[in-house]
């Protein structure tokens, strides 16, 4: 009786050890694909960044400027547009509430242009004043005087649309948060009922005899 007893813990306890291996190996292939998936995740944000900053940095080289023809403005205002980059810019186009100030020019690297702005405002909104320029690689930008640099998509009907303004942008954290991997909490009820029930059986078979 007690070799049956025996026996029977050893069949039990092996196949705890059998399930707890079992349930160890699927975790760590969960933990490995989880871990996969987010390097490439990782991965294909920094290639968007470093994609993003290197379209901005041709267009980030463009400045413009509001200024006075004199004191006051009474003698007019202007656009000063700067291409302080290494490469042209070509068909600049300075807007005043959506209406082109003049036509397209082209501004080599290191060169100004400026645009005068025909407004009955004085001085003219900057929240109304853009510079429109295409750079080197071929994008379209748009150049806010109040503030933000937009790069332009076309449109299915020919016309530009405006992104978001291109910020710094800002490194993602070090650490993510992610679920926990490998909990055994719910993995462990089978292997405890089984010793359990091995328990129950053994204290059963103690009292019969």
């Amino acid at each position: 009786m007690i070799t049956l007893i025996t026996a029977a813990v050893g069949v039990l306890s092996s196949l705890s050890a059998l399930w707890l291996s079992i349930a160890d190996r699927r975790s760590r292939v969960r933990k490995d694909r989880l871990e996969e998936s987010e390097r490439a995740c990782l991965s294909g944000r920094q290639e968007a960044r470093d994609r993003e900053r290197a379209e901005t940095a041709l267009a980030g080289a463009v400045d413009a400027r509001l200024m006075s023809r004199s004191p006051g403005g009474a003698a007019g205002w202007l656009v000063a547009v700067a291409n302080d980059g290494a490469l042209a810019i070509t068909d600049v186009l300075v807007r005043y509430s959506g209406a082109a100030m003049a036509d397209p020019f082209d501004l080599q690297a290191g060169s100004r242009g400026k645009v005068e702005v025909t407004t009955a405002a004085a001085p003219p909104r900057l929240a109304e004043l853009a510079v429109e320029f295409t750079d080197a690689g071929g994008r379209r930008w748009q150049r806010r005087l109040a503030g933000g640099l937009h790069l332009a998509t076309l449109s299915a009907a020919g016309e530009y649309e405006w992104g978001p303004a291109r910020l710094p942008v800002a490194p993602e954290p070090g650490v993510w948060a992610a679920p926990p991997i490998g909990g055994h909490g719910p993995r462990l009820r089978l292997p405890a009922a089984l010793a359990l029930l091995a328990v129950a059986c053994l204290v059963v078979l103690l009292v019969r005899h």
